[in-house]
């Protein structure tokens, strides 16, 4: 059951970044001819609706012991009062709006506005309060922008690639570093002590994370020094290899909002 729950928060993880991002790119002044096409929310919409739902289950699943606790009132009016349940709730109503992203621009803000009150209800971002939930609120917002980089360099012409790709690297020059920042004053506070990063499990899967987030990076600043000389198609090879660890990144992130961080 651990898996199927892990696995459900990577997938809605995934989903919400990457359907999403290009939003996030889009307040941030991205053209609108460098969206996807509108089915790309009603798509990540969709998995977001079923994610949640499947979440939802597995936690009446873990409360009552078998899947018929579904049924069970008794049980629904107990998770209701949990974060988890607060959180699968802002995961679907996200989702639906991103559904509608395709009618108006509004529904996707919507929809980020609803990933990151989902991620900050739950794991690591609940574990935290105050100022430290406004760094949460911006790491994940960084999250989508990046993932929404990736989608508008894939999803672009060949011929506007390299020009998507320079337009989004001037951005990640100014944001990624605050997110960094940020980070590292979140993992202090969840973590609390050096050798807390080797003995406790919470550490290491938080190495294994920043571990990927350096080979995400080495691919963002090869992309951001190569993009005026290389090929569309050259530059459409390594954001495909930067979106795999993107999606390792994730799937670490999904694992450590499993544990409970040793500082808190």
């Amino acid at each position: 059951m651990i898996i199927l729950t892990v696995t459900l928060k990577a997938v809605l993880l995934g989903a919400g970044f990457f359907g999403t991002g290009p939003f996030v790119l889009r307040l941030l002044g991205a053209g609108q001819a460098m969206m996807p096409r509108p089915w790309w929310g009603a798509a990540f919409g969709a998995v977001l609706l079923a994610g949640a739902a499947g979440s939802y289950a597995t936690s009446a699943y873990d409360l009552a012991g078998a899947w018929d606790g579904m049924f069970d009132p008794f049980i629904h009016e107990i998770l209701l009062e949990t974060p988890k349940a607060r959180s699968d709730f802002a995961w679907a109503i996200a989702g639906g709006f991103l559904m509608l992203s395709g009618l108006w621009f509004g529904f996707g803000v919507a929809a980020v506005v609803g990933v990151v009150f989902a991620i900050a209800s739950t794991g690591h971002g609940a574990a935290v309060s105050g100022y430290a939930m406004s760094l949460v609120a911006f790491h994940v917002g960084v999250m989508a922008f990046w993932a929404g980089g990736i989608v508008l360099i894939l999803c672009a012409d060949r011929g506007a690639k390299v020009s998507v790709g320079a337009w989004f690297g001037r951005w990640a020059m100014a944001l990624v570093p605050l997110a960094i920042a940020f980070g590292l004053v979140l993992s202090y506070l969840m973590v609390g002590s050096v050798s807390a990063l080797v003995s406790d499990s919470y550490g290491r899967t938080l190495l294994v994370k920043v571990a990927l987030v350096v080979g995400v990076l080495l691919c963002a600043v090869y992309n951001r020094r190569s993009v005026a000389t290389q090929s569309a198609a050259a530059l459409h090879r390594t954001v495909r290899v930067e979106t795999v660890i993107f999606g390792a990144v994730i799937c670490a992130t999904a694992w450590l909002t499993h544990q409970s961080p040793p500082a808190i």
